[in-house]
């Protein structure tokens, strides 16, 4: 059961680690941003879906990240020090891709270049 969505703007400048004294322009994304990370722990999720325009975009179906492990830091950015690492749920990665695929709509579990079609 869906408990919680949103859809966020996510410019590396809302971090002060990585944006620094320009991080004070976007006071008002970085309020909107806590707000929104109070309402969600209230909304105490099971899972997070995450979509994202950054992942990896193939031209005939939707990419599900079917890794056990996600890892992400900020060191593209010069920041090496905010690092995170989660669980994936797979079983709800599988089931996305299975009710996908019964709409006609193609997906890819990725795992980390050994993908299952």
């Amino acid at each position: 059961m869906l408990v919680f969505s949103a859809l966020t703007p996510h410019p590396p400048i809302i971090i002060p680690e990585i944006g620094g004294k320009d991080s004070r322009e976007t006071r008002k994304t970085i309020a909107a941003m806590e707000k929104l990370s109070k309402e969600l722990k209230k909304a105490n999720p099971e899972t997070i879906v995450i979509i994202s325009p950054h992942g990896l975009i193939y031209p005939d179906r939707l990419n599900i990240c079917g890794m056990e492990r996600l890892f992400g830091s900020l060191l593209q950015f010069g920041d090496n020090s905010l690092k995170l690492e989660l669980t994936n749920d797979l079983e709800l990665a599988s089931t996305i891709s299975k009710e996908a695929e019964d709409n006609g709509i193609q997906t890819i579990l990725y795992d980390n270049g050994e993908a299952k079609y």
